[in-house]
């Protein structure tokens, strides 16, 4: 991959803007032309996989497991330096995110069901 394909698909990932990538590689490119080019340079095999890689390690350095969220609450749960009120939070999201505690929606008011046939006999 040629240096400034590198750069293209560096660029990209900033705002993932083919034609502002274009732009910021090629300066010297015309608004029209770089929105064809970068599409194009977007097309390309080795510049897609790229780009895969680098979103999906980007992925990996940003995002929280499941397991870690979970940690951190049991952490401050179980802390000697948390407070009542950070401890009961910490334990309400830990008990949420096991499904322990369930929204329960309630309705006040009438509810209206539309059916789009005719049921002819309801005894069945």
């Amino acid at each position: 991959m040629l240096d400034r394909h590198k750069r293209f698909v560096e660029e990209y990932m900033v705002d993932g803007n083919g034609q502002n990538a274009y732009l910021r590689v090629y300066p010297e490119a015309t608004l029209s032309s770089a929105r064809e080019a970068g599409s194009r340079l977007l097309r390309r095999t080795d510049i897609s996989m790229e780009l895969e890689k680098n979103q999906d390690e980007r992925m990996k350095n940003i995002m929280w497991s499941v397991e870690d969220i979970l940690q951190q609450i049991k952490d401050i749960a179980q802390s000697d330096d948390s407070s009542t009120h950070e401890k009961l939070k910490a334990l309400e999201l830990g008990a949420k995110s096991l499904g322990l505690f369930r929204e329960k929606v309630e309705h006040s008011g009438n509810i209206s069901i539309v059916l789009d046939k005719e049921i002819e006999d309801w005894s069945e």
